[in-house]
Parts: C-alpha cells; structure tokens; sequence
C-alpha cells in the first residue's frame, strides 16, 4: 500500500509571519537583497553562491579581480546575500565570504515566520543547487514563490527548469557557475 502526499504551503500562515515580522526587518533603500532559506549542507551549493556575491560586489565597484571589462554601471546598487539557516558547512561558508569580502550576511535559522518576512522583504530568492543534488522540487519553493520574489534556480532537474521558464517566475542558471 501506498499514499501519495503532496508538499503545500499554508498561504495565510506565510502571510501572518509577514505581517507579524516584516516590520522588525530593517532594510536599506537601494539595496537588492537575494535570499537562500535552508540547510548549509553538500546538497546546496552556497560555496558558488558566496562566489557571485563577491564578483558582483568587484564589478559593481570596479575593485579586485572580476573588475575591468565586467565592471558594472557606477549607479548599480548594491546586492547583499541573506542567508537563513544553519548546518554543517556554516563555518566554512562564512570563512569563504570574510576571505572574498563577499556582501553576505548569514542569519542562522529562523523560525517560520520570520523566514517568511526575510524572504518577503528580499527581492530575489534562490534555490541553490549542486549539479548532482538529487532533489526535483524541494519543499522550499513554495515559500519561496509565497514571497512574490523572482528566483534564481540553479538546481537541474528537467521538470523544474522547464516550470520555472515556463512559468516565468525566475530564471535558471548553471549550477556552480558564480560568473553565471
């Protein structure tokens, strides 16, 4: 015997964390946040994620080694990486960032409703996968779409990058790529 169940989100108990949090979240005018929700673990491929943050940060400026031809137009304003969660690469993770300068904030976990006001709050979400994640669609997503932010999907499944070109709310990009 088997039950086939299927992953949902409770839209008003994501709307009521927003309500009851997003006013404690204090974000500058100007600044373009992208947000990662989840477990810092092998099958998410935060390394690459911190990479970006930093070559943006070198191009936006025009300082370090992604600068030069790449640099961005002196009025881009800038992006900070939020990261909710904890788990085994957390050290790691953040000693990659101090030794880039990368813009990336990490936040620990959060309970669900003030993950719901962050990522209400960011004006991109990203599902950050390593190409070998064996996951399809992972839980998270839903939250994600519930915060009416655009992803950046990385992960590699043929079902949900075609859902997320299809349905246009976000692009897909090479996974561990940060120049993509």
């Amino acid at each position: 015997p088997h039950v086939t169940v299927y992953v949902g989100n409770d839209l008003s108990l994501f709307d009521a964390g927003v309500a009851e949090n997003a006013g404690a979240i204090s974000k500058p005018a100007g600044e373009i946040w992208a947000s990662y929700a989840g477990t810092l673990g092998a099958s998410y491929d935060l390394a690459t994620l911190v990479r970006a943050a930093a070559i943006v940060e070198e191009r936006r400026t025009g300082q370090g080694a992604q600068a030069g031809a790449d640099t961005l137009r002196r009025d881009t304003p800038p992006v900070r990486v939020k990261i909710l969660g904890d788990g085994p690469d957390k050290q790691k993770l953040e000693a990659l960032a101090a030794e880039l300068g990368a813009p990336v904030d990490f936040l620990g976990y959060q309970d669900y409703p003030s993950m719901a006001a962050w990522l209400s709050r960011s004006d991109i979400v990203v599902n950050s996968l390593v190409k070998t994640a064996a996951q399809s669609i992972v839980t998270k997503i839903g939250d994600y779409l519930a915060s009416e932010s655009p992803m950046i999907n990385t992960g590699s499944s043929p079902e949900f990058r075609a859902k997320v070109a299809s349905d246009g709310f976000g692009i897909n990009v090479e996974a561990e790529d940060p120049t993509a």
